[in-house]
Protein backbone atom coordinates (compact mmCIF):
# COMPACT_ATOMS: atom_id res chain seq x y z
CA UNK A 1 0.00 0.00 0.00
CA UNK A 2 1.38 3.70 -0.59
CA UNK A 3 1.27 6.08 1.78
CA UNK A 4 -1.44 7.91 -0.94
CA UNK A 5 -3.76 5.28 -0.41
CA UNK A 6 -3.07 4.63 3.05
CA UNK A 7 -4.05 8.69 3.09
CA UNK A 8 -7.15 8.01 1.15
CA UNK A 9 -8.91 5.23 2.66
CA UNK A 10 -7.79 6.47 6.61
CA UNK A 11 -10.07 9.66 4.93
CA UNK A 12 -13.02 6.97 3.42
CA UNK A 13 -13.61 5.28 7.08
CA UNK A 14 -13.49 8.84 8.99
CA UNK A 15 -16.41 8.98 7.49
CA UNK A 16 -18.01 6.21 9.19
CA UNK A 17 -17.42 7.56 12.97
CA UNK A 18 -19.49 10.72 11.61
CA UNK A 19 -16.18 12.98 10.31
CA UNK A 20 -15.34 14.94 7.19
CA UNK A 21 -12.70 12.78 4.81
CA UNK A 22 -10.56 15.48 5.07
CA UNK A 23 -9.78 14.86 8.90
CA UNK A 24 -9.00 11.22 8.05
CA UNK A 25 -6.77 12.17 5.64
CA UNK A 26 -5.00 14.83 7.82
CA UNK A 27 -5.01 12.26 10.52
CA UNK A 28 -3.32 9.73 8.38
CA UNK A 29 -0.88 12.55 7.00
CA UNK A 30 -0.22 13.23 10.50
CA UNK A 31 0.46 9.54 11.60
CA UNK A 32 3.23 9.14 8.55
CA UNK A 33 5.03 12.50 9.42
CA UNK A 34 8.31 12.46 10.89
CA UNK A 35 7.53 15.22 13.38
CA UNK A 36 5.15 18.03 13.58
CA UNK A 37 3.30 19.72 10.03
CA UNK A 38 2.62 22.67 9.01
CA UNK A 39 -0.53 23.47 7.66
CA UNK A 40 0.74 25.00 4.27
CA UNK A 41 2.77 21.90 3.51
CA UNK A 42 0.31 19.39 4.96
CA UNK A 43 -2.76 21.22 2.65
CA UNK A 44 -0.40 20.89 -0.52
CA UNK A 45 0.51 17.20 0.24
CA UNK A 46 -3.46 16.61 0.81
CA UNK A 47 -4.78 18.63 -2.36
CA UNK A 48 -6.50 21.12 -0.71
CA UNK A 49 -6.72 24.84 0.18
CA UNK A 50 -4.79 26.28 3.22
CA UNK A 51 -8.13 27.72 4.70
CA UNK A 52 -9.63 24.64 4.57
CA UNK A 53 -7.04 22.46 6.21
CA UNK A 54 -6.79 25.81 8.86
CA UNK A 55 -10.67 25.71 9.74
CA UNK A 56 -10.05 21.71 10.07
CA UNK A 57 -7.11 22.65 12.04
CA UNK A 58 -9.06 24.92 14.57
CA UNK A 59 -11.93 22.39 15.12
CA UNK A 60 -9.34 19.60 16.01
CA UNK A 61 -7.67 21.92 18.45
CA UNK A 62 -11.12 23.19 19.96
CA UNK A 63 -11.58 19.34 20.73
CA UNK A 64 -7.91 18.36 21.84
CA UNK A 65 -7.06 16.33 18.91
CA UNK A 66 -4.61 18.43 17.85
CA UNK A 67 -0.95 19.63 19.47
CA UNK A 68 -0.13 22.93 18.19
CA UNK A 69 3.88 24.16 18.86
CA UNK A 70 5.18 27.35 17.26
CA UNK A 71 8.60 27.12 15.41
CA UNK A 72 9.89 30.27 16.57
CA UNK A 73 12.38 30.88 14.12
CA UNK A 74 9.60 31.16 11.54
CA UNK A 75 6.64 31.91 13.47
CA UNK A 76 4.57 29.12 12.14
CA UNK A 77 2.77 26.61 13.70
CA UNK A 78 3.18 22.90 13.23
CA UNK A 79 0.67 20.55 14.06
CA UNK A 80 0.55 16.94 15.49
CA UNK A 81 -1.75 14.26 16.69
CA UNK A 82 -2.67 15.00 20.38
CA UNK A 83 -1.80 11.35 22.42
CA UNK A 84 -4.75 10.14 20.97
CA UNK A 85 -7.69 11.80 18.93
CA UNK A 86 -9.95 8.67 19.52
CA UNK A 87 -9.83 8.76 23.49
CA UNK A 88 -13.02 11.66 23.33
CA UNK A 89 -14.85 9.21 20.82
CA UNK A 90 -14.11 6.43 23.40
CA UNK A 91 -15.61 8.04 25.96
CA UNK A 92 -18.60 8.83 24.00
CA UNK A 93 -19.50 5.45 23.31
CA UNK A 94 -18.58 4.61 26.95
CA UNK A 95 -20.91 6.28 28.12
CA UNK A 96 -23.74 5.53 25.66
CA UNK A 97 -23.60 2.28 26.25
CA UNK A 98 -23.73 2.15 30.10
CA UNK A 99 -26.23 4.35 29.81
CA UNK A 100 -28.02 1.57 27.58
CA UNK A 101 -27.74 -1.04 30.23
CA UNK A 102 -28.77 1.14 32.85
CA UNK A 103 -31.88 1.85 31.21
CA UNK A 104 -32.17 -2.26 29.81
CA UNK A 105 -31.30 -3.05 33.48
CA UNK A 106 -34.64 -0.75 34.39
CA UNK A 107 -36.43 -2.22 31.69
CA UNK A 108 -35.92 -5.51 32.99
CA UNK A 109 -37.13 -5.07 37.21
CA UNK A 110 -40.29 -3.31 35.53
CA UNK A 111 -41.01 -6.04 33.03
CA UNK A 112 -42.63 -9.18 33.18
CA UNK A 113 -40.92 -12.70 34.00
CA UNK A 114 -39.84 -13.78 31.35
CA UNK A 115 -41.19 -13.55 27.56
CA UNK A 116 -39.53 -13.11 24.69
CA UNK A 117 -39.17 -9.22 25.43
CA UNK A 118 -37.48 -10.17 29.24
CA UNK A 119 -34.71 -12.25 27.41
CA UNK A 120 -34.02 -9.98 24.72
CA UNK A 121 -33.80 -6.75 27.45
CA UNK A 122 -31.78 -9.37 29.92
CA UNK A 123 -29.01 -10.00 27.19
CA UNK A 124 -28.87 -7.02 25.97
CA UNK A 125 -28.05 -5.27 29.28
CA UNK A 126 -25.61 -8.02 30.08
CA UNK A 127 -23.70 -7.21 26.22
CA UNK A 128 -23.82 -3.53 27.09
CA UNK A 129 -22.39 -4.18 30.86
CA UNK A 130 -19.15 -6.26 29.52
CA UNK A 131 -18.78 -3.88 26.83
CA UNK A 132 -18.26 -1.15 29.33
CA UNK A 133 -16.33 -2.66 31.55
CA UNK A 134 -13.99 -3.62 29.20
CA UNK A 135 -13.66 -0.10 27.18
CA UNK A 136 -13.91 1.03 30.87
CA UNK A 137 -10.19 0.99 31.70
CA UNK A 138 -8.59 1.43 28.33
CA UNK A 139 -10.47 4.74 28.27
CA UNK A 140 -10.03 5.77 31.64
CA UNK A 141 -5.79 4.35 31.47
CA UNK A 142 -6.07 6.31 28.10
CA UNK A 143 -7.31 9.42 29.35
CA UNK A 144 -4.97 10.18 32.73
CA UNK A 145 -2.25 9.81 30.47
CA UNK A 146 -3.35 12.20 28.00
CA UNK A 147 -4.12 14.87 31.14
CA UNK A 148 -0.39 14.32 31.97
CA UNK A 149 0.85 14.66 28.00
CA UNK A 150 -1.52 17.81 27.46
CA UNK A 151 0.36 19.56 30.83
CA UNK A 152 3.90 18.76 29.61
CA UNK A 153 3.10 19.80 26.52
CA UNK A 154 1.56 23.16 27.73
CA UNK A 155 4.57 23.54 30.17
CA UNK A 156 7.05 23.53 27.43
CA UNK A 157 4.73 25.65 25.13
CA UNK A 158 2.85 27.72 27.09
CA UNK A 159 1.91 30.58 24.23
CA UNK A 160 1.59 28.05 20.98
CA UNK A 161 -2.17 26.82 22.44
CA UNK A 162 -4.91 28.81 22.24
CA UNK A 163 -7.57 28.83 25.06
CA UNK A 164 -10.93 26.18 24.32
CA UNK A 165 -14.10 27.13 23.72
CA UNK A 166 -15.82 27.31 26.91
CA UNK A 167 -12.74 26.02 29.09
CA UNK A 168 -11.51 28.56 30.82
CA UNK A 169 -8.53 26.93 31.69
CA UNK A 170 -5.12 26.00 30.24
CA UNK A 171 -5.37 28.46 27.70
CA UNK A 172 -3.58 31.77 26.46
CA UNK A 173 -3.88 34.80 28.81
CA UNK A 174 -3.73 32.53 32.18
CA UNK A 175 -0.97 30.30 31.39
CA UNK A 176 1.05 33.40 30.25
CA UNK A 177 0.17 35.33 33.54
CA UNK A 178 1.62 32.28 35.42
CA UNK A 179 4.38 31.77 33.15
CA UNK A 180 5.63 35.45 34.12
CA UNK A 181 5.41 35.01 37.42
CA UNK A 182 7.59 32.03 38.14
CA UNK A 183 10.25 34.07 35.65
Amino acid sequence: MTQREFINRVGSLYTRVGRPPLEGRFVALLLLAEGPVAVARAAEQLGVTRQALQRLAVEMLERGDLKREGEFSTKRHLYSLADHAYSRDLRAHLDAITEVSELAEEMLGRARAGGDAALHLRAHAELTRRAAESLRGLVESHERAREADLEAHLERNWDAVPARRGAGSMGGGEREEGKKESN
